[in-house]
């Protein structure tokens, strides 16, 4: 991730980046390679190897939503939505009637809930 107050200088900080990386046998998937900007910077075009890397508003870096406009609403309804999925998934072992419930509470706690 690189991070600027300038959004200028991020143009010559990819382009910094790119060959040395290269240098360390890393290659840059340009295709997964986004750039994202306030709501109040101008966004400067950035190309990496004459393609145009591509500017989103927001997305998931080390497993959390970061967005350009600073709201978290979009990241609470998406972990909601995981939690759901996830208990979606466990519920037959939740539903059984052999299991006791103390372990039910421990496999809801242990998978469902963050930690």
């Amino acid at each position: 991730m690189l991070i600027s107050k300038n959004p200028q200088e991020l143009p010559t900080m990819v382009n910094q980046m790119h060959p040395e990386s290269h240098r360390i046998e890393l290659k840059m998937n340009k295709a997964k390679t986004k750039t994202m900007f306030s709501n109040i910077a101008q966004a400067p075009k950035i190309e990496v190897e004459n393609e145009e890397l591509e500017t989103v508003q927001r997305y998931i870096y080390l497993g959390q939503m970061i967005q350009n406009n600073g709201s978290q609403e979009k990241e609470l309804k998406r972990r909601v939505m995981m939690a759901w999925s996830k208990f979606g998934k466990l519920s037959k072992y939740l539903q059984d009637t052999k299991l006791p419930l103390c372990l039910k509470k421990k496999i809801f706690t242990q998978c469902v809930l963050p930690p």
